[in-house]
């Protein structure tokens, strides 16, 4: 079956029409082979749509999905960074003092926890043993392993032998964990 469809309003009218019932214009004949072929095109640019936007959401998702990784990342450093101590956190307080007995000196002093939320488990305060000339001729140090809670101070010991040659000591903290 032949129909006619106007060029001006797409309206379909018989084979018969010369003229479109709804615009009036001139009428050209189509055949079925034309509309098989429309319709063709029309599903191939709607399947091809179909998919872009499929893509599209998908890729949407993919990146939505990295961005959530990436962020959880970000805050997991951040709060590790935020509650892991530094050497920065823990102070030796002044007023430590040595004392020579027999072969030995004894250094004794306090630190204290300056952070306002970082509880550090573990310490080393090293006492450096300096010459005449500024060298250092030794060292020692030691450590704690209890918890030392913010804004906490507490006493430490450090007991090295004895080396006439050595005319200052200089402490330091070490590690913090």
């Amino acid at each position: 079956m032949k129909i006619k469809k106007c060029i001006k309003c797409n309206k379909f009218v018989l084979k018969d029409s010369y003229f479109c019932i709804t615009c009036g214009s001139e009428l050209r004949t189509i055949n079925q082979n034309e509309i098989r072929q429309a319709i063709a095109i029309g599903a191939i640019v709607a399947i091809a749509v179909c998919v872009f936007s499929i893509f599209l959401v998908e890729q949407k998702r993919i990146n939505d999905t990295h961005n959530s990784i990436e962020q959880y990342q970000y805050e997991k450093i951040k709060a590790d960074y935020e509650s892991t101590p530094t050497i920065s956190d823990l102070k030796i307080n002044s007023g430590w003092t040595n004392r020579k007995d027999g072969n030995y000196v004894y250094i004794s002093g306090s630190v204290t926890n300056t952070s306002d939320t970082k509880t550090i488990s573990y310490f080393e305060v090293e006492a450096k043993f300096i010459n005449s000339n500024g060298d250092v001729i030794d060292s020692d140090w030691t450590n704690d392993s209890k918890d030392l809670e913010p804004g906490e101070t507490r006493q430490f010991e450090i007991m090295h032998r004895y080396n006439s040659n050595s005319t200052k000591i200089r402490l330091s903290v070490k590690e913090v964990n």
